[in-house]
């Protein structure tokens, strides 16, 4: 899908896939042209023999995405266990429980 996207960008009749993909980075905006533009120098740079630039590229921009989606579910999950773990806070004091008298009540009474 990204490779579509950036061929269809970089629309031209005489060039290869290679550099339609190279122009339709260059007209990216600066947030997304930057990450790309070092993943496409780095596929030219790691080339394999026998190997083209757009898989090596596609290779690492699925890396590259797989390592962002880490880094998003990390921090999601974080804030997710602060938020949670606030929200309790709140209504722990907002009901004036007691957790300790609740659990020596509970215990108290499950023996007898």
């Amino acid at each position: 899908m990204l490779l579509d996207l950036l061929e269809t960008k970089g629309t031209g009749k005489s060039e290869t896939r290679w550099d339609q993909v190279q122009t339709g980075i260059a007209q990216l905006g600066d947030a997304a042209r930057g990450p790309l533009q070092a993943l496409s120098r780095d596929a030219e740079r790691n080339l394999l023999p026998g190997q083209e630039p757009l898989g090596v590229f596609q290779f690492l921009a699925g890396q590259w995405f797989d390592a962002m989606m880490d880094r998003t579910t990390g921090w999601y999950k974080r804030f997710t266990q602060v938020w949670n773990f606030g929200l309790g806070l709140v209504l722990a004091v907002a009901c004036n429980l007691n957790t300790i008298a609740i659990t020596i009540i509970d215990g108290t009474e499950s023996r007898q």
